[in-house]
């Protein structure tokens, strides 16, 4: 931790930008390793944020760099990790990926330009948060291995871990994508996607049961 807080604040400016990128490094970091837990996930996530770098940036620039390298390694290593998994990122191709859209997204100057180079990763922020406020709430130890992230949810409830990825994909690539229109309309979309993926484990225990219930009825009709 005390490394990544070094390394993120050289990636910063002056004075207190020196501080919150540290922090920010360490948090990407942690959160990109926390998120991955399924096949596929990290590869994917890892493609949309490349994809958004690229649309956010000069040739040539920092960003454009970085987003370029994270697309063609993340696609290249997706084939190998889903949907059946022969590699794994681990701890080391984790920290490395998370340092990577730590990288890019302090390479831009300013604020605004920094949360459109982070937007892909906000539902991998707000999934690790949750997961966290469950276990504080219920008083479980935070630092053990734990299934309450979202993904992990979903994957218990029956879906493929492939299905799963590509869920929270298309829901980061929409993220990105809101960060394109007028703020009113960004920010209601935001809400929107982010409140539908937290929502996703408890929307599809209520359609199974739903299913089971009808399930149920027909036999009992037969």
């Amino acid at each position: 931790m005390a490394g990544q807080l070094a390394a993120g604040a050289t990636l910063g400016g002056t004075g207190w930008d020196r501080v919150l990128s540290g922090v920010a490094t360490a948090g990407i970091v942690n959160v990109t390793n926390f998120m991955d837990g399924i096949n596929g996930i990290s590869s994917l996530t890892g493609l949309v944020w490349g994809v958004n770098a690229l649309t956010l940036s000069r040739t040539g620039s920092d960003l454009s760099i970085i987003g370029a390298l994270v697309a063609g390694g993340s696609t290249g290593f997706l084939p190998h990790n889903a949907p059946r998994a022969r590699l794994f990122l681990g701890d080391v191709g984790s920290y490395a990926l998370g340092g990577a859209f730590a990288a890019g997204v302090l390479s831009r100057p300013s604020l605004p330009e920094r949360q459109q180079a982070a937007a892909p990763l906000l539902l991998y922020g707000l999934d690790a948060a949750q997961a966290l406020a469950h276990r504080y709430r219920t008083d479980q130890p935070l630092g053990v291995a734990h299934r309450d992230h979202v993904y992990q949810q979903l994957v218990d409830a029956g879906l493929n871990q492939i299905s799963v990825a590509l869920f929270h994909a298309i829901c980061a690539a929409g993220i990105a994508s809101a960060h394109r229109l007028r703020t009113r309309y960004a920010v209601t979309t935001v809400i929107a996607v982010s409140a539908g993926y937290l929502a996703a484990p408890h929307i599809h225990r209520r359609f199974s049961k739903l299913n089971l219930a009808n399930a149920d009825e027909t036999e009992l009709d037969e």
